[in-house]
């Protein structure tokens, strides 16, 4: 393995493992992922914690404060199919969440479900065209006609406040939750091949 190729791997790894660093205890860590068809195409993924603990109950809907759900960090990308003008989101700077979590769906000992009001707002960065300069906001929603969407609401500013509009704009339906590593895992994952890099690093002097 090169030298870049290992570094590289280390600062993925590393950014991970940076979720270590928060003290995270017993918890599950589960990723989120959408990508709908339509007019507006985004796609994106959200990262989600809940006690561990909470995977073992009884299959249904409990509340969000009961299992401490917290969405640790969110993006997402945007594509205007009719003019292709694209936009980022990055809704890092009201994260992480717990006011807006309402509640979760547990099935078969896995979290597949999450229930959310508007998160927000981001602005597009880096963008193009019509998508540049609004504000936008999240909201995951669950048992919505038997699927669990994910809802993309633009809106408008007035001074230092925005507001969303109440219709959302778009809504991907293609809703996936899956359990990652948990912290303590990427710590050591991150501390062998940091150790690996140093150890090849003295026997190439």
């Amino acid at each position: 393995m090169s030298t870049r190729i290992l570094r590289n791997s280390l600062a993925t790894l590393a950014t991970a493992a940076t979720f270590a660093l928060g003290g995270f205890a017993n918890a599950a860590i589960y990723s989120s992922s959408f990508d709908p068809p339509g007019p507006l195409s985004f796609s994106g993924v959200g990262l989600f914690q809940l006690d561990d603990a909470c995977l073992a109950f009884a299959d249904g809907m409990y509340g969000a404060a009961l299992c401490n759900l917290t969405l640790l960090s969110a993006t997402v990308d945007m594509t205007d199919t009719v003019s292709s003008d694209t936009g980022h989101l990055n809704f890092a700077a009201v994260l992480p969440d717990t006011a807006h979590m309402i509640d979760l769906v547990i099935s078969g000992g896995e979290l597949v479900a999450v229930d959310t009001g508007l998160i927000g707002w981001a602005f597009p960065a880096p963008c193009s065209g019509t998508l540049c300069g609004d504000p936008w906001w999240i909201q995951w929603g669950s048992n919505f006609n038997n699927v669990d969407p994910v809802f993309l609401h633009t809106g408008n500013c007035d001074g230092d406040a925005c507001f969303p509009d109440q219709q959302a704009f778009a809504v991907a339906n293609n809703v996936t939750f899956t359990r990652v590593p948990e912290p303590g895992t990427m710590s050591l994952l991150v501390a062998a091949l940091g150790l690996g890099w140093f150890f090849r690093r003295r026997t190439l002097d």
